[in-house]
This record gives structure tokens, sequence and C-alpha cells, in this order.
């Protein structure tokens, strides 16, 4: 009966009194977890999620400069003998 309660008590919605308050967690009487209930509104707001590159890269012009990266590997491997 003791575990039903606890499991209860962790399975308890944000709303319930269960999580106004910390519950500690007890092994042959020696305390070894500490459970205590947030409210996601305090929670510090998140920043927005990166979008991606591709807007600034399609803004970019096309660099023809240089050789490109098939024409570099080529060469590196060529030079090791591969």
């Amino acid at each position: 009966m003791k575990n039903r309660r606890n499991t209860s008590y962790v399975t308890a919605e944000p709303g319930d009194p269960a999580m106004q308050r910390e519950i500690v967690i007890t092994r042959s009487g020696v305390p070894k977890v500490k459970l205590v209930g947030f409210v996601s509104d305090s929670m510090k707001p998140r920043r927005p999620l990166f979008g991606g590159a591709a807007g600034h890269l399609a803004s970019m012009p096309a660099s023809e400069r240089g050789p490109g990266a098939e024409e570099l590997v080529r060469a590196d491997r060529d030079a090791r003998g591969w």
C-alpha cells in the first residue's frame, strides 16, 4: 500500500496539491530522493529554435573561386597514394 501511495504522488498533475510540496522518498529510514514540483509558467522562456541557415545561404552570391570539394579530395588521395 505504501508504494501505491508514493506512485500517486509521482504521477500527479501539476495542479494537484501533492505537487505543491516537497516529497522525500526514503529507504530504510535514509532519505534518498527529494521530489519538488514546479509550474511550467514560471520557467524561463525558451529562445526561438534555430531555423537553419537556408535563407542566409540563399541570399549569398555563388562562389566561383577555388577548386570544388571533389577536386580537393581527389588531390589529397592522389598525394597519399590511395
